[in-house]
């Protein structure tokens, strides 16, 4: 009986002393999400530039090829067989690349208006919260809109 009651003591204490949260090792202050948050910035308008050289560039190589490929030759209705076959994918592959970076820069966009954010003396939100009413000899909680302001301090 001793030792149960000992090992169980023991797994009590070890199950508490790993159950504590550690502290945060690295507190980010507002500098540093404000430096965080302009290299994002940064970061999404060189990818939204460089996909718009890019996807333009594509553009126009298409439609360049396009032009010179106008005259050469024709779709054939009656065997379906194209008589021009496309030979450089050189516009397509800019024009796409492009389209996707661009697209990839809307991940960085928002990662930095987060931390914009959080890097804010004040924040303002909206919350639901609830208070406790008497109503008709009986408590009853009523929800209502509240708005909260924070000060980071």
């Amino acid at each position: 009986m001793r030792k149960m009651i000992i090992l169980s003591l023991a797994l009590v204490f070890t199950t508490v002393a790993f159950a504590q949260p550690a502290a945060p090792k690295n507190q980010l202050t507002e500098r540093d999400y404000m430096l965080k948050s302009k290299q994002q910035k940064t970061a999404a308008w060189v990818l939204v530039g460089g996909g718009f050289a890019l996807s333009s560039t594509g553009l126009l190589i298409v439609v360049a090829e396009g032009i010179n490929d106008l005259g050469n030759g024709f779709y054939d209705i009656v065997t379906g067989e194209e008589t021009v076959r496309k030979t450089s994918y050189t516009g397509d592959i800019l024009l796409i690349a492009g389209l996707v970076s661009m697209t990839g820069s809307i991940p960085f966009f928002i990662s930095a208006s987060r931390n914009k954010r959080k890097a804010a003396k004040v924040s303002l939100s909206m919350k639901i919260e609830s208070r406790p009413i008497l109503q008709q000899a009986a408590v009853a909680k009523i929800k209502y809109p509240a708005l909260a302001v924070k000060f980071n301090l």
